[in-house]
């Protein structure tokens, strides 16, 4: 013969299981674009890596130590240079010890320290410091959600994120942001 649970009951095993499910789930969703390594379809080394669009115009040119090319489509690339960003006239140069590029996706992530330099629409050369980076093929801009700082002759800035286009008309910096300048 089967019991059934009284009415009041009910709710709060749902609760209760709610309750358990949630208290296992993680604390916190992970920003993280790099997936678990797996093994490389196939590895270049000292490799200089341009990608070109629809017209066979370089949108990036990364030289690494090493590219890993998985079946998915993505790569794995170890002390890198990125320059040619949407064109051989880049105002972006950029530094890095590892980066992804995910499957089907047009962002290259960047992972740091990195370092580099861009020019300005003004003509103003900026130094460029951050923790990770990625670079948006599609919307031909440059960003990150992580700390950065631009110095240039006479300013300093730091915040807690950066977007930028190629051709360095526009640099927004983002969060806590803190800039000086020396008039010289």
């Amino acid at each position: 013969m089967i019991q059934r649970l009284p009415f009041r009951l009910v709710p709060l095993l749902v609760l209760g299981a709610v309750g358990l499910w949630l208290a296992r789930a993680p604390d916190t969703v992970s920003t993280d674009a790099t997936p678990q390594p797996a093994t490389p379809r196939y590895a270049l080394t000292g490799a200089s890596w341009i990608k070109l669009d629809a017209r066979g115009q370089p949108q990036f040119r990364a030289q690494a130590a090493q590219i890993d090319f998985y079946d998915d489509s993505s790569a794995r690339l170890q002390v890198l240079s990125v320059d040619a960003l949407g064109g051989l006239e880049s105002h972006w140069r950029l530094n890095a010890p590892t980066g992804y590029l995910p499957a089907q996706q047009q962002r290259l992530w960047l992972d740091g320290p990195i370092t580099g330099e861009g020019r300005l629409a003004a003509d103003e050369w900026v130094q460029l410091r951050a923790e990770q980076l990625w670079i948006d093929m599609a919307k031909r801009e440059l960003g990150s959600e992580r700390p950065v700082r631009l110095v240039s002759p006479r300013k300093q800035a730091q915040a807690q994120g950066l977007r930028a286009d190629f051709k360095g008309s526009r640099v927004e910096l983002r969060g806590q942001v803190e800039t000086r300048y020396d008039p010289g």
